[in-house]
């Protein structure tokens, strides 16, 4: 990615989201294929604090790391990286994702839904909301 974009993904505390999605962002950023201002919104249920929800960022990334985790490397990705808690029927989390990316979004947005198929449409509508 060259252009500085806000990537939001829903179910970041999912199978998905740590097995998969958040080691390949890693992988990239360690090639320097992330723009520099690229920030990353993690949306979930799980009631994380900031500090509780890298560690399990950290301990995917532990076992899906190539040449194993860099903790320099793991400091600069997890700068970019900001955890939201909020059910996806809820209209206040989709309030909250609009001002955050309103006051503080580069302007791209980019939506990643790690989620089952049947939460796509409420999403959406949610999002068009």
């Amino acid at each position: 990615m060259s252009e500085d974009c806000a990537f939001v993904i829903f179910g970041a505390t999912g199978n998905l989201a740590l097995t998969k999605l958040l080691p390949a962002m890693y992988h990239l950023d360690q090639a320097g294929r992330l723009a520099e201002g690229l920030r990353i919104l993690c949306s979930g249920r799980r009631p994380f604090a900031a500090d509780e929800w890298l560690a399990q960022v950290r301990g995917a990334l532990a076992t899906k790391a190539r040449g194993g985790l860099d903790p320099a490397l793991f400091d600069r990705f997890a700068r970019r990286m900001e955890y939201l808690r909020g059910d996806l029927e809820d209209a206040e989390l989709y309030r909250r994702l609009a001002d955050k990316l309103a006051t503080e979004g580069p302007g791209n947005v980019a939506y990643y839904m790690s989620v089952g198929p049947e939460h796509y449409g409420p999403v959406i509508t949610r999002l068009g909301e």
